[in-house]
């Protein structure tokens, strides 16, 4: 007989009681351990999450929740207050925010075990608790392979138990995703049948689908390419104005992949529009300056446009700051076609602006290398950095006739 959330023991901890499921509530009786900075960060996250809200999400999915800020607040923990909370924790296993503390000091950190064994105890106890929510749930079964199976099927029992649960869906999904893609593939078809007006299914589907078209064997895989972009376009519809714009670079690779290339420039051309206007859509203006030009760029170059390409690698080179592309470096897609044309002063350029803007601050040596190969008459091996280098190119290196667009 399936377990009931009624059922499920109640716990008390700290500032908060938790039902079983995760959810918590506050308790004025026992007053409040959160500083008054942190509640006006709580309040902030609150306001600018439920702003960008899209259609169809429910408020659960979407605010931050004190205990999820315990997590957070775990990475600052040092060696002598983990310690003291696993102790603590030892006498009093269902403390929560001690619990979650931890869950968030060990996740980036070696001691995977550790993770894995707090993850567990949420999720056979909490399963909805926003400690949950990713990357702090999610434990690749690399690290530690007994772990993740325990995990797994802690979800599945769960989903076992309560099959219309979207929010055991989610997180399931999320937990074997990269590990088992059909599982997580499934658990996502099944959550967007019962949410059908929640774009994040269909922009977790995107997502998948799209890692699975860049492991063929022989370039990017356009059937892949092309159900993502529909997935992604799916989503687009679905999410409001504001929160919208963040899906476009997805949606202009997706479509340069799958080889319509009417839908790629579209695209493309939003991501440069007006730079937009929108105030929260600023945290991913770099990324779109950068790929919408990747993909223009590459596009110009199948029309036979070599300074307009070039005119574009360079503009890509000038964007604003970016996180990710800090951490991931920029994309040399169009850089390598431009080689494979003959034009090395525009790429020798294009390097030299991504030096100068730390626009890869980890790996300044290897864009030195590269322009060290460069200026040597050498094309280097660009490796994960032609994330923009789908089926646009044909099997000799060459951009792809632009007879090979589909009316979008």
């Amino acid at each position: 007989m399936a377990t009931r959330a009624a059922e499920r023991p109640a716990y008390r901890e700290g500032d908060w009681r938790c039902d079983g499921r995760g959810a918590k509530h506050y308790d004025p009786a026992r007053g409040c351990s959160l500083s008054p900075s942190r509640f006006v960060l709580a309040g902030i996250c609150v306001a600018l999450t439920v702003s960008c809200q899209p259609q169809g999400a429910s408020d659960r999915d979407y605010v931050y929740e004190p205990l999820f800020l315990e997590v957070v607040e775990g990475r600052r923990l040092s060696g002598e207050e983990v310690a003291a909370r696993e102790r603590q924790l030892r006498e009093d296993p269902a403390d929560v925010v001690l619990r979650a503390g931890l869950l968030g000091y060990y996740w980036p950190r070696p001691g995977r075990e550790a993770h894995a064994g707090h993850v567990l105890w949420f999720v056979e106890n909490a399963p909805e608790s926003p400690a949950l929510q990713p990357p702090w749930g999610d434990l690749g079964a690399g690290h530690d392979p007994e772990g993740y199976e325990r995990i797994k099927r802690a979800w599945l029992r769960h989903i076992e138990r309560e099959p219309t649960n979207t929010t055991f869906l989610e997180r399931a999904s999320s937990f074997v995703d990269g590990s088992d893609t059909p599982l997580a593939r499934e658990l996502l078809e099944r959550g967007e049948e019962l949410d059908p007006w929640n774009p994040h299914w269909a922009q977790r589907l995107g997502t998948l689908r799209w890692r699975e078209a860049g492991r063929s064997g022989d370039g990017w895989d356009p059937g892949e390419a092309a159900r993502a972009l529909a997935d992604f376009e799916r989503a687009y519809q679905l999410t409001r104005f504001g929160a919208r714009y963040s899906l476009l670079t997805g949606l202009g690779k997706a479509a340069l992949a799958a080889g319509d290339l009417a839908k790629a420039r579209h695209y493309a051309e939003r991501m440069l529009e007006n730079r937009l206007g929108v105030w929260f859509s600023e945290w991913d203006e770099g990324n779109r300056v950068h790929y919408g030009n990747v993909i223009l760029g590459r596009i110009a170059l199948a029309d036979g446009d070599v300074e307009g390409a070039e005119q574009h690698l360079l503009a890509a080179g000038r964007m604003p700051g970016s996180d990710s592309l800090k951490w991931g470096g920029p994309d040399m897609a169009l850089a390598k076609d431009l080689l494979e044309h003959g034009r090395r002063e525009s790429v020798l350029r294009y390097l030299e602006l991504c030096l100068d803007m730390d626009l890869w601050e980890t790996h300044q040596e290897r864009l030195r290398n590269w322009i060290a190969l460069v200026e040597a008459g050498r094309t280097p091996d660009f490796g994960s950095n032609l994330s923009s280098d789908p089926r646009a190119r044909g099997r000799d290196g060459t951009c792809a006739p632009r007879s090979t667009a589909r009316a979008g």
